[in-house]
């Protein structure tokens, strides 16, 4: 029987259990990350796990959605510091990295991904979709932005740009170098 635990406690827990899924998700992927190592990581019992979680699924989508939220925060803070074109270079460039440490939320058609997208919930499938589509509207919605080309090839340049983290170790260059590059060239070349 799992001990009872503090508020405190479990705040600490569940930040632990996150932590230590999204290191294992990084490492290991979604299929490979067992709630025993979990909880080997974390350093509890297996059954104190479902105090905290129905199932690993709930873990890996809070994980996955605490990363989209942190992505979404700081390209809003950066273009809120400064709405101009150079300010949406560097929150792009900062997303960018951001997805470097988490690329198990932009690398969607990965068969671990899938894996673990088929495990959810419709309305948490809904969720993580609303919240990317959340973050293209941010980019063009910005009034101090106006498009020089069709706002839907705008969207596919820039995913495409993105997806270089896939390729980051076929590069004779530093994929930070690549991406800084290619973003400051697009961000000139799609918006006025």
């Amino acid at each position: 029987m799992p001990k009872g635990f503090t508020i405190e406690e479990k705040r600490i827990l569940i930040e632990k259990f996150k932590d230590a899924c999204s290191q294992s998700w990084m490492n290991f992927g979604y299929k490979k990350t067992s709630v025993d190592i979990l909880c080997q990581e974390v350093g509890i019992a297996k059954g104190s796990f479902y105090t905290f979680f129905k199932n690993k699924e709930e873990l890996f989508f809070q994980v996955y959605r605490d990363a989209q939220d942190r992505i979404f925060s700081i390209f809003e803070a950066i273009l809120k510091d400064n709405p101009s074109k150079e300010g949406l270079s560097k929150a792009l460039k900062a997303v960018f990295k951001e997805y470097e440490k988490s690329t198990f939320v932009f690398d969607t058609k990965n068969p671990d991904y899938l894996n673990f997208n088929n495990k959810l919930s419709l309305e948490q499938r809904q969720e993580i979709d609303a919240q990317t589509a959340r973050l293209n509207e941010e980019i063009f919605s910005q009034s101090f932005l106006s498009l020089k080309i069709d706002k839907d090839l705008a969207i596919s340049v820039l995913f495409a740009t993105m997806s270089t983290i896939t390729h980051k170790d076929q590069l004779p260059v530093d994929i930070e170098q690549v991406f800084d590059f290619m973003i400051e060239n697009l961000v000139e070349v799609i918006f006025e």
